[in-house]
């Protein structure tokens, strides 16, 4: 009986691939049509959830312009975890070529990180066409955003969490122009206080000169002595 059933369903298995290569045999001339209607309903796709997202929690339409100034902004998670309570806590961002560089510490847990990936996701929703969660938008258009947030190493390639950092550091110093935007968070933290801070100003005196957006995050409140006489 076993037997007999085994060989109803190799059968079974046989014509559903003969059928299925006479299917694909049939439409492989049209194969470039179907590519394209599958792109055309994903893009409709796309634009319906960015559309009924933005109606839901209330998102409204971010300008471009040569500078960034973000009122009242909320990660768009956040939005959606808290939209009954009301428990979110809108932030500011403002950036010009004057002021380039937005340094900012606090303790654990303050939201220092979610600040900065907040400010990344809102650009990257306003240059794909979406609304963003906040009251106002004005928002320059970046060519690149380059992050340091991660705290990895690389065991596979015997790489450490400092090196890491110096890495992508490195690789972000050289390839940034002055249209770009540079998230950096608690940058050092792979190495001694000392030598971390001393990293970290390094950083900052060559983002003084350059016109690059930058939100930079630390524990080394010593740091902040550089706004006394660095006006950007």
């Amino acid at each position: 009986m076993k037997g007999r059933v085994n060989e109803s369903l190799n059968e079974i298995c046989y014509l559903s691939d003969e059928i299925c290569s006479e299917l694909l045999a049939s439409i492989r001339n049209e194969i470039t049509c179907i590519f394209k209607v599958s792109e055309a309903f994903a893009t409709i796709d796309m634009l319906t959830s960015l559309a009924t997202l933005s109606l839901n929690y209330k998102y409204v339409r971010p300008v471009f312009g040569e500078e960034t100034e973000i009122r009242d902004a909320v990660h768009p998670l956040l939005t959606m975890k808290n939209k009954a309570n009301n428990e979110v806590i809108q932030n500011d961002v403002f950036l010009t070529e004057k002021k380039n560089i937005l340094f900012f510490t606090g303790p654990n847990m303050s939201g220092k990180t979610t600040y900065l990936k907040m400010v990344g996701i809102l650009h990257i929703m306003a240059q794909m066409g979406c609304f963003v969660p906040c009251s106002f938008a004005k928002i320059r258009l970046c060519d690149q955003i380059f992050t340091r947030m991660a705290n990895n190493d690389d065991l596979e390639n015997n790489i450490s969490t400092f090196t890491m950092e110096m890495t992508e550091m490195s690789y972000m110093m050289q390839n940034m122009t002055d249209k770009s935007l540079l998230l950096i968070d608690e940058l050092g933290r792979g190495t001694s206080t000392r030598d971390g801070m001393s990293i970290c100003y390094s950083f900052l005196e060559f983002l003084t000169h350059k016109k690059v957006f930058t939100l930079f995050s630390t524990h080394y409140h010593d740091l902040c002595f550089l706004a006394n006489f660095r006006e950007n």
